[in-house]
């Protein structure tokens, strides 16, 4: 049992320090890019995995020696011993899964860098549908490659750098509303970003000026038909004698002004009146 012991401790022993002394030992060919540090991450997940497959058996040894022993005090401590020892050594190989990563995460610091949210700007911070924006993201520190820019749905592309900020050029989104502009770090790139959201103010998108005209009068006559002394005929965009919501989202499906005064102009009226 000494024995069983002195070799769990070993194991345990192995996995804690060769991971941390080894990590720019390198292999030639065939082997590039296999590290020693990955070798013994390796080595040491075969013996957690063996061990895994040990235990139950020990356990069952045990059990073996308790069913058997016919009050025998010594099987009945032999028994006792191999529990004792198999739950240490599982302990113990617990432990040297788990620590060595614990202890480079100390002697190298987090795995991601928690880069801290300065600001950032939206401009202009009114526009029209598909209109651009330019958005800045400041995290204080440049050539951050992780950044990210949306205003609403839309990803804004990146552009470049001013001090500090990274730069995007993003296009409005295509329905009217108001929007919220989002800095985001993502994970997974050169610069170690810690994931991260934060929200920087807001874009309105309104109508254009011929659009708004259109809209109050589609809602001044709304549900109104021909006869009706409410009815526009510019208002009844679709031309189907009464004041809908078609109306509305034919007017929404416009993306320029020049759209909206088409339909401002049209004062055909299928009423005939």
């Amino acid at each position: 049992m000494k024995t069983y012991f002195k070799i769990i401790f070993s194991i345990l022993l192995f996995s804690l320090l060769i991971p941390l002394f080894t990590k720019a030992i390198t292999f030639g060919p065939p082997f590039e890019g296999l590290t020693f540090e990955k070798l013994t991450e390796n080595i040491v997940n075969f013996i957690f995995w063996v061990a895994m497959a040990i235990v139950p058996i020990m356990i069952i040894v045990a059990a073996f020696y308790f069913l058997t022993s016919g009050g025998n005090p010594e099987k009945v401590n032999i028994a006792k011993k191999i529990i004792l020892f198999t739950f240490i050594g599982l302990f113990i190989v617990l432990l040297g899964k788990g620590i060595p990563s614990i202890i480079r995460q100390i002697l190298e610091g987090p795995s991601c860098q928690p880069y801290s949210f300065i600001g950032g700007t939206v401009s202009p911070d009114t526009v029209n549908p598909t209109e651009v924006i330019n958005t800045t993201c400041d995290y204080g520190a440049p050539d951050i490659d992780c950044i990210d820019s949306f205003v609403g749905p839309n990803q804004c592309p990146w552009t470049g750098w001013d001090g500090t900020k990274a730069t995007f050029s993003c296009q409005s989104p295509p329905s009217y509303g108001v929007y919220t502009h989002v800095c985001q770090l993502r994970s997974g790139t050169a610069s170690k970003c810690c994931v991260q959201s934060n929200k920087n103010g807001s874009v309105q998108v309104q109508w254009w000026p011929s659009c708004a005209i259109v809209f109050n009068r589609i809602q001044a006559a709304f549900n109104a038909p021909c006869g009706d002394a409410r009815y526009d005929p510019v208002a009844d965009v679709n031309k189907n004698k009464i004041i809908d919501i078609y109306d509305a989202v034919l007017l929404t499906s416009c993306l320029s002004e020049a759209c909206c005064q088409s339909i401002l102009s049209n004062t055909t009226d299928p009423c005939g009146s």
